[in-house]
């Protein structure tokens, strides 16, 4: 959509409703503007994977998603999948609506990899109600407020009597999740019609409505005062005065519209139109274009970057986000400005600096390229594997959901096959992942693997809901695939005393079986990594799949991790993979999952 920014040089600048309903944009000042979208790029399709939270960090299913002309629903992960959306090169701008949120968006610079996208969404369950026709302030605990003279008016212009129902939300600059609840990103176009980054002092959106839900406004002489507290560790670069914004939520992006004051630890400025307002200081911005690497030039997915301010006199805030899938992040900063930049490993690995770089940034764009080292705290893997449906296809538009210690990733996966690289450490050996069919609205069980190096492969996922349990395999690359779901038999014993050791069986209980696994596992920790057994063997530890598949015992290099043994009707979860010779001599491989209930 093509956008125009007027600008009307007059004494005092009114707005008309049309500008209250934000259909368009108004600048304030001097100077002549062209069109603000020139610095937006040429138009571009792009792919999208993203998450929308609560304020708790619950995700929300069924939020209407629109990115361009393209829409999508988040499901019961709060996921959403948008492919080839128009967007610009440097600006891509993404809404979220659902009834009993406030509407939610984000904007961002985006790659041409699968960018990838986490909103929050604040409920509207909190309001105030007032009458109209009467001075009143109303307040938020943390000190936010705004003072209507009584005054108000429909989208026609009309006064309207009667009660008004007033819906306050205050975003504290210092909350970590900052950036992921407020609309947009710190981006707009000041009076003169020129880019700037907003570096953020306090922010409130304003929602006003009658009692059958229609939207209300401000007449054009009766605006109202907004009061928005100052954190404490702003207060020594905080400026007398400063630039009020507010959010257009047509266009994706700030506009500046007045002032606030300084009043003791508050701003206080006067709004003529409920949006969502934001005091901020500006700078000039630059493009940094960061990457993550390991050191065999493997691209890092989902690792978190942080960049922040050298200096002590902006309140320009640390800010963090994950790599993509191609390992990249694209974000704006200030221009002529120190900053850092950090890559930190998780927090069970000690949330510490992986890598790091310090920049002095210049009015150009610039690329950043992290590179990390592998080490005990730094482990590179490459989780692959494939997704089918519940007729066995390979899923056509579909993602995977990676949970490492507490934190979860989604990953996007192309023609029912996922790639994708990580970091671990030494005390992040088991992770759980699920496959999900988006378009078809099915999922699997979440199951449980090892991180094995350089690759740990998830098998072939049936990702069908009305499957509780699942044996798969695949020999030769996938020349031959097996899936059973049905009459599957397992079982763990502690103590066997035919074999005087722990014991696992899985297999297809009936008469034509295609798998059979049997072995011995370790006395104390029966979890582990275990190599091929020789049916018989007394003294080793092991696992053998030869009873009904053409395996033999000579240069079997068959590894399986056995990730976990539930008890008795929860799951064994074990995935397996190498190469053997069959019988006669032939080399071949294998890979399998096993995710099935204990019957013993």
């Amino acid at each position: 959509m093509k956008l125009t920014i007027k600008l009307f040089i007059q004494l005092f600048l009114i707005f008309s409703i049309v500008s209250c309903q934000e259909s368009e944009i108004l600048g304030l000042g001097d100077g002549q503007i062209g069109d603000f979208t020139e610095n937006f790029g040429s138009e571009v399709a792009r792919d999208f994977i993203g998450v929308v939270l609560d304020k708790t960090a619950v995700p929300i299913a069924g939020v209407d998603v629109l990115i361009g002309d393209q829409s999508a629903v988040t499901d019961e992960n709060g996921v959403f999948i948008i492919r080839a959306a128009s967007v610009r090169e440097y600006f891509a701008y993404i809404k979220a609506e659902k009834s009993g949120y406030s509407d939610a968006s984000t904007t961002l610079i985006p790659t041409d990899g699968v960018n990838k996208v986490k909103m929050i969404m604040m409920n509207t369950t909190t309001m105030e109600v007032i009458d109209s026709g009467v001075e009143v302030t109303v307040s938020l605990g943390d000190g936010t407020s705004i003072k209507f003279d009584g005054n108000f008016i429909d989208k026609d212009s009309v006064a309207h009597n009667g009660i008004v129902r007033v819906r306050l939300t205050s975003f504290e600059p210092e909350d970590a999740d900052f950036y992921f609840k407020i609309p947009g990103m710190p981006y707009g176009a000041n009076r003169l019609g020129n880019e700037r980054l907003l570096e953020s002092f306090g922010s409130v959106n304003v929602e006003l409505s009658a009692s059958d839900g229609s939207l209300l406004y401000l007449p054009e002489d009766s605006p109202a005062e907004i009061s928005i507290p100052m954190n404490a560790q702003l207060q020594s670069v905080a400026q007398t005065i400063i630039p009020l914004w507010y959010f257009d939520k047509e266009n994706g992006y700030w506009i500046e519209d007045g002032e606030a004051n300084l009043q003791g630890n508050k701003y206080v400025g006067l709004i003529n139109h409920p949006s969502c307002w934001n005091v901020s200081k500006t700078s000039d911005l630059v493009n940094l274009n960061i990457s993550l690497q390991d050191n065999s030039a493997n691209v890092i997915a989902n690792q978190k970057i942080v960049i922040s301010n050298t200096s002590t006199t902006y309140p320009y805030k640390t800010r963090f986000y994950h790599t993509n899938s191609d390992g990249r992040y694209n974000c704006i900063a200030p221009a002529n400005r120190g900053i850092d930049i950090k890559a930190y490993n998780r927090a069970v690995c000690g949330n510490t600096v992986v890598d790091n770089t310090s920049l002095y940034t210049t009015s150009a764009d610039q690329n950043v390229n992290l590179s990390i080292a592998n080490s005990s705290d730094t482990i590179s893997t490459t989780i692959s594997g494939k997704q089918s449906d519940c007729s066995e296809n390979p899923i056509v538009d579909g993602y995977v959901l990676l949970s490492v210690d507490s934190e979860q990733f989604f990953d996007l996966s192309t023609d029912g096959t996922f790639e994708i690289t990580m970091l671990h450490c030494d005390q992040e050996t088991i992770f759980k992942a699920q496959s999900i069919d988006y378009e078809n609205g099915q999922a699997s069980e979440e199951i449980n693997y090892f991180f094995t190096e350089p690759v740990t492969y998830l098998g072939d996922i049936l990702t069908c809901d009305s499957i509780g349990e699942f044996v798969q395999f695949s020999i030769d690359d996938g020349n031959e695939k097996v899936f059973i779901t049905s009459v599957i038999y397992s079982n763990f014993i502690s103590y066997n005393i035919g074999y005087n050791a722990p014991s696992m069986a899985v297999f297809e209980n009936n008469s034509s079986s295609r798998f059979k696994l049997f072995g011995l596992l370790n006395d104390t920790t029966q979890e582990g990594v275990y190599g091929n057994w020789i049916l018989g063997d007394l003294v080793n530890r092991g696992l053998n799949i030869e009873q009904v598949l053409d395996v033999s015992n000579t240069n079997n290099n068959i590894s399986y991790n056995v990730v976990k043994i539930g008890v008795a009707g929860d799951y064994i979860d074990m995935h397996f993979n190498g190469d053997y010779e069959d019988n006669s001599g032939n080399p071949h491989n294998i890979i399998g999952v096993i995710h099935v209930k204990r019957d013993g």
